[in-house]
This record gives C-alpha cells, structure tokens and sequence, in this order.
C-alpha cells in the first residue's frame, strides 16, 4: 500500500495513490492548494519529499492489520451487518 504515480501504472491503482496521498495531508493538516483540494503535483511533491518517514508506517499498519484480520478469521469470529 504505497502511492504510485509512474505513467504505466494502471488506472485504479494511481486512484488509490490519490486516495492515499490525500489522507495522508489530511492528517497532517496541509492545506489544500486548489480550493478544496490537492493538485496532483502537490501530492506527488509530498510524496517524494516524505517517503522515507511514511513508507515505514505504513507498512507496519499494513501488516498489523493484516495480522488481526487473521486471528479473527482464524477464531472464527466474524461481524454481521444488518442492511
């Protein structure tokens, strides 16, 4: 799980960059460069900028999460939704 915004990276996956990256400046409070929103550019500048620091979080938040889905799987344990 990490943003990816070469030019031959599929299209769904340079929209989860997207998500991401525009979470991720949420949390850290930046302020949006377009009204409301981040460029892409402004994004991808974040992105490089900040890597080194984020990547590692979120690996780690990947793989406890992983990690618990497991166990719940594993216990049996599920959640019902009612719709």
């Amino acid at each position: 799980m990490r943003p990816e915004f070469r030019i031959d990276v599929a299209a769904e996956n340079k929209e989860q960059a997207r998500k991401i990256c525009e979470k991720l400046l949420v949390f850290c409070r930046r302020q949006p460069d377009m009204g409301n929103n981040y460029s892409m550019s402004y994004m991808i500048a974040f992105w490089k900028t900040h890597v080194p620091n984020i990547k590692d979080g979120l690996v780690r938040y990947r793989s406890n999460m992983t990690g618990v889905a497991k166990k719940l799987y594993i216990k049996g344990k599920f959640v019902l939704v009612d719709c």
